[in-house]
């Protein structure tokens, strides 16, 4: 029947005119509708629901048709019909009952808002558009709410989706090139629209993770928050941050060439759009409270969004690379190699901290550990990056004293971290060796980049200060009696010490610069101070065993560094801030001295292996001056060099027989 219809209207209908085609739909449909509604009132079953679905959906077609097809009706008639229609609908299916109408109504609002943002937007159309946009919505919403709350959760995804479509129509239309907008309209009004839409869509994300948290499926619940916060996410990037982008290029910079002037404007867009993502997120967790919804996704949706805004700074982070790459090497945008642009540009950073404190406040509101560690791994994240080039970036727009800025607020975000967690007694040592190690690392990095591109001389005064600036944590922390695991800073010790002997090394190549000799003096004597402040303390605890059987003796294998940090140290500092090795012998003789003081260490703190490696220093520098270096020297200089070293090796033969009778008679 229905096939011999269609083929009857392709005969028939050609010789109608437009009013009668027109009248022929509307009709038609007044037949199916009515039919089906009579039908379904009084033998309700799927082909009576079917009958009045499809004379509803034939309304819909006639008077898109008439508009589209036969321009018989303009914009406001057409959009006022299917407000009317939409409306019937709902009122339709409630009194019917039926799902089907309901789907018909969706698909009629769904479609009739694509079609009018995609068909031809124009600047006259716009307000028509988001007037219509709103009122269907509304009509959508309350008709589910009252008419089928089985379509409410779709109804409000459906309305979500159209309002995140229209923004990015809207946006494609009014874009533009350059420093303007592709319209004539007022940028007021322009932004008003899409700060509607933005305004829109939050509402109905709302209204959608109301209805979600009341869903008696907890296993659909992620899934479907999940969904919901993709879609304000990319409303809150269109309406938003691309918005405000634009609108800081055309009221700043109206003269640019290109359509977004990322690198100035991305930071405003950056921070307002983490205040919104925040926002929401404190938002949930004080929802949670009046809602009482489970714990799992208030943490999800929390977490979704931090991640989110860890995603923005790492956008910004390539936006800024992109940037630097275009305006600093213009050429390889252009033909003309010798095109050039002075610009000073925002440093190329992720500010992970942003994320970091967020957690660290999240943390304090849900009690959640998830927190915690989020709020650690972004503050790891942020500390390698800065070490591999975030600190070299914020000493080119700045100076040493900004990067240490960061360094100093990294840092008291992780003793803020450390302080409010719960049972931080367990996580004392791990956060005080991650704080250290961060610390060390960016220092050495930020003296690196800050004495990259100076001359000599600075680069020896910063070498010098970063050593001090290296041995004052420890000193504090020494002093504090806070310098736990004894082995991790026995050997941090040792690499501050090598890294001090390296940079000596690099001073006496460049002649002797006494200002910079002095500052390097006073980092060896607070290297000595450390080394022999360990010592002593080894001292008191080796005195106290021998006096207390109950007490253990310490464990000394591992002070062998200490050895070699005050063979290092001396030797350094003789060779690079003296010209005392400038006979053959006196290097031998100097050596032997050092080796007589770590003997001396040796026996104070009874540590053996410092002895045995006093012992292997004199034996190999007897060596060295008897074969190698008196060969060159006159008869009375051979003289002074035997007896010398002959009194050194007296000296350290007495000193341990007397040491070693002194240990028999305690023992015994």
């Amino acid at each position: 029947m229905f096939l011999g219809l269609i083929f009857l209207g392709f005969l028939v209908v050609p010789s109608f005119t437009d009013m009668v085609k027109i009248i022929l739909m509307f009709f038609t449909s007044l037949v199916l509708t009515a039919g089906g509604y009579l039908l379904n009132r009084r033998y309700a079953n799927n082909f009576t629901k079917a009958l009045l679905g499809t004379g509803l959906g034939a309304f819909f077609i006639s008077i898109q048709m008439t508009h589209l097809y036969f321009n018989a009706l303009n914009e406001i008639a057409t959009f006022a019909f299917l407000l009317v229609w939409m409306a019937a609908s709902f009122f339709i299916a409630r009194q019917t009952e039926s799902l089907l109408v309901a789907i018909v109504a969706h698909a009629g609002m769904v479609f009739s808002v694509c079609a009018g943002y995609s068909v031809g937007i124009s600047d006259e159309k716009v307000l028509l558009l988001l007037v219509y946009q709103l009122v269907s919505t509304v009509l959508i919403v309350v008709g589910n709410l009252f008419c089928c709350k089985k379509m409410y959760r779709f109804g409000l995804f459906a309305s979500l989706f159209l309002t995140v479509f229209a923004s990015v129509v809207m946006w494609s239309y009014f874009m533009g090139s350059g420093a303007s907008f592709h319209s004539s309209l007022a940028v007021p009004l322009i932004a008003g629209a899409f700060v509607i839409q933005f305004l829109g869509s939050s509402f109905l994300s709302y209204l959608l993770f109301v209805s979600i948290v009341r869903t008696k499926n907890s296993g659909v619940q992620i899934p479907l928050q999940m969904l919901n916060l993709l879609l304000w996410l990319l409303a809150l990037g269109v309406d938003i941050a691309l918005l405000l982008g634009k609108l800081y290029l055309v009221l700043v910079n109206p003269a640019s060439a290109f359509p977004f002037e990322t690198y100035e404007s991305i930071p405003l867009a950056l921070a307002v759009c983490l205040a919104l993502v925040y926002g929401v997120a404190f938002l949930i967790v004080l929802l949670r409270r009046k809602l009482t919804f489970d714990s799992s996704l208030e943490n999800f949706t929390v977490l979704f969004l931090v991640i989110a805004s860890c995603l923005a700074l790492v956008i910004q982070l390539t936006v800024n690379w992109f940037d630097s790459v275009r305006l600093l090497y213009p050429f390889a945008y252009s033909q003309d190699p010798s095109s050039s642009i002075n610009i000073d540009l925002s440093p190329s950073i992720l500010y992970f901290i942003v994320p970091m404190l967020a957690c660290v406040a999240f943390y304090r509101l849900t009690r959640s550990q998830l927190f915690i560690y989020s709020a650690l791994v972004c503050g790891a994240i942020d500390a390698a990056h800065l070490f591999l080039s975030g600190y070299g970036e914020l000493t080119r727009v700045g100076t040493a004293g900004l990067s240490f800025g960061y360094l100093l607020l990294l840092l008291a975000a992780g003793f803020l971290l450390y302080r409010i967690t719960k049972d931080r007694q367990h996580f004392a040592e791990v956060f005080k060796i991650w704080m250290l190690v961060v610390f060390e690392v960016s220092a050495t990095s930020i003296a690196v980049f800050h004495s990259g591109q100076r001359g000599i001389e600075m680069l020896l005064y910063t070498q010098a200060f970063l050593l001090i600036v290296l041995l004052i944590p420890l000193l504090v922390l020494r002093f504090i009696k806070k310098d736990t695991p004894a082995s991790f800073f026995r050997v941090n010790e040792f690499c501050v010490i090598l890294l001090a002997c390296l940079m000596l090394s690099s001073y006496g190549e460049n002649g002797p610069l006494l200002p910079v000799a002095f500052v390097y003096g006073v980092a060896i004597l607070l290297a000595l101070f450390l080394v022999f402040d360990r010592l002593r303390r080894l001292a008191f605890q080796s005195a106290l065993a021998l006096r207390d059987p109950s007490y253990p003796f310490p464990r000394t294998n591992s002070d062998i560094l200490s050895a070699i940090a005050i063979h290092l140290l001396g030797l350094s500092a003789i060779q690079n801030l003296t010209s005392l090795f400038d006979l053959s012998f006196s290097f031998s003789f100097f050596n032997m001295v050092l080796a007589l003081v770590i003997v001396g260490c040796g026996f104070w703190t009874r540590a053996r292996w410092m002895r045995l490696y006093g012992l292997v220093i004199t034996l190999l520098c007897v060596l060295k001056l008897v074969l190698l270096d008196v060969g060159g020297l006159d008869a009375p200089m051979r003289v002074v060099a035997f007896i010398g070293g002959g009194i050194i090796c007296f000296g350290i033969s007495a000193l341990y027989n007397f040491a070693v009778k002194r240990f028999k008679e305690r023992e015994d």
